[in-house]
């Protein structure tokens, strides 16, 4: 009986694809004094299985691997040395995540290769993991523009946990090339969002240059904002029959 089920859902299904590619996410950083958001290159990837419900309408429901990691610039202002070069963190690991995505999109063939499309949807986690938990140090020397060592920096990251939200918002745009009767490259561009805070954690530091030797905080929130450029390959399972 399973089988059958299965075998009678899967003629529901008119393709599949797979894509992988380069993501920015992008933070925000409250900071009393220097510190800003730097993007960080990583990568992400996605599964789905397609329905069209006419030539020009869809759907997708799928899986998406997306890993949260990020790093700052620190740029203090109250340095001895004016020609400093900015310091760059290590790339902190946030968390780890796999998320259910549910899409809706429109086509339009432009040739007999080539369409484009647009899509939006929502994804939600499913499962989740700290890749970072209490605190973690780095000590490096600082440099002037000149690249001499004018001191040194010392940084601590805690306190990473989850906040609130759980739902992102999500636009595609892309393009589909036929490869074959059944086979496609997929190209797209993706812009992810949340209205809700999705995790936060913060750094202290503390420069043996600053006139001011305090210690100085930092907060980092994602929101889930992320860009994306993601490449694959799309597989036709039955041609779409209009009734």
């Amino acid at each position: 009986f399973n089988v059958l089920a299965l075998l009678s859902y899967a003629q529901h299904i008119n393709y599949f694809r797979l894509n992988i590619g380069p993501k920015v996410e992008l933070y925000d950083v409250i900071s009393e004094d220097g510190v800003s958001f730097t993007p960080n290159l990583d990568a992400g990837a996605s599964f789905f299985i397609g329905k069209q419900f006419s030539k020009q309408l869809f759907a997708e429901v799928g899986l998406l691997k997306n890993d949260y990691r990020s790093k700052v610039v620190i740029s203090p202002t109250d340095m001895d040395e004016p020609k400093f070069e900015p310091y760059v963190t290590s790339v902190y690991p946030s968390f780890s995540s796999i998320q259910a995505c549910l899409l809706g999109g429109y086509t339009k063939q432009m040739s007999e290769k080539w369409s484009i499309f647009g899509q939006i949807g929502v994804s939600f986690f499913i499962s989740k993991k700290l890749d970072r938990e209490g605190s973690f140090m780095e000590v490096d020397d600082l440099y002037s523009s000149s690249k001499q060592s004018i001191g040194s920096i010392s940084l601590i990251s805690y306190s990473n946990g989850y906040e609130a939200g759980n739902l992102i918002f999500r636009a595609d745009v892309g393009a589909h090339r036929r490869l074959s009767k059944t086979l496609f490259f997929d190209f797209r561009f993706s812009a992810r969002a949340s209205n809700l805070l999705l995790s936060q954690y913060q750094i202290e530091y503390e420069t043996t240059t600053s006139i001011n030797s305090g210690k100085k905080l930092a907060t980092i929130n994602n929101y889930g904002r992320s860009l994306g450029l993601f490449l694959g390959l799309k597989y036709t399972i039955n041609d779409f029959v209009s009734d």
